[in-house]
């Protein structure tokens, strides 16, 4: 971590804290754990609060925002300014988010079914539903929210026939897994990992994805038994409209005619 010590008698670690737009946040409170010196940020984001010299954790908190936590280590009392703590928006609960424009798309939850293959009657497991959430970001920021910190799968869908359920007669159209996908989850707000992000090994291909912790491998006895369904889609192209032609002013018109008078003639003389 970097700090920075200037030689005054004052005792106090000065700071910052931001959101994830590097933006100032106020009303976030500090604590020097261990000790009673706490503080508030101000309007500014800047906040100040004594210490005693030794190692020090500064624990940061707000409503609605992952905790943030600090590490320092202070011999003496001085002024010491910290380097800036970022604390994360929370989504409205639990799930995987994408995050895009510092806001939070929820993909559809969905707890997959039990299914046969036409023919063999093989044992899968997918879903009949389409996914509604689109996304066009080839590498997009997936953020998972009070999940499993372990065992987290990307995997590929694609539709197959299945038998369909309740004993009907014909096939239904299914989306399941064809493909894993290599990811790693690490935390965004250590220790405590409220927030993990999927960080994706290569960019994702259009078509449809999912996230699950097993239960799309059939293994329902996990406490996460969803899978987190979204796709990847072509952006939009906007066509450029010709220019409209000036409209042609109309030319005068001819007045008309006027109609042709008959002259009156007298009754003829006999």
């Amino acid at each position: 971590m970097v700090l920075s010590v200037c030689g005054c008698d004052t005792g106090t670690i000065r700071g910052a804290i931001v959101d994830v737009k590097g933006e100032a946040l106020p009303g976030a409170a500090v604590h020097v754990q261990g000790t009673s010196y706490q503080g508030l940020s101000n309007a500014l984001g800047e906040y100040r609060v004594k210490y005693v010299p030794g190692e020090l954790s500064l624990y940061f908190s707000k409503t609605g925002y992952t905790p943030g936590m600090l590490l320092l280590n202070v011999e003496q009392l001085r002024q010491v300014q910290a380097t800036p703590v970022m604390l994360w928006p929370l989504p409205e609960g639990k799930g995987v988010y994408e995050f895009q424009d510092y806001r939070y798309r929820r993909t559809d939850f969905i707890e997959p079914q039990q299914l046969k293959t036409v023919g063999d009657g093989q044992i899968i497991y997918g879903t009949t539903r389409w996914p509604r959430v689109e996304t066009t970001q080839r590498e997009p920021l997936l953020i998972c929210y009070k999940m499993p910190v372990y065992g987290g799968k990307l995997c590929q869908m694609n539709q197959i026939d299945v038998q369909p359920p309740y004993g009907q007669v014909g096939s239904v159209s299914a989306w399941v897994k064809t493909k894993d996908i290599p990811v790693v989850t690490e935390p965004i707000d250590a220790p405590e990992g409220l927030l993990m992000r999927i960080r994706l090994s290569q960019p994702l291909e259009t078509g449809s994805y999912a996230v699950h912790w097993g239960a799309l491998d059939g293994d329902l006895t996990l406490n996460e038994p969803r899978m987190f369904f979204f796709s990847v889609v072509e952006a939009l192209t906007a066509v450029p409209l010709e220019p409209e032609a000036p409209a042609e002013e109309p030319s005068p018109k001819t007045p008309a005619p006027a109609p042709a008078v008959e002259e009156e003639t007298g009754p003829s003389e006999g």
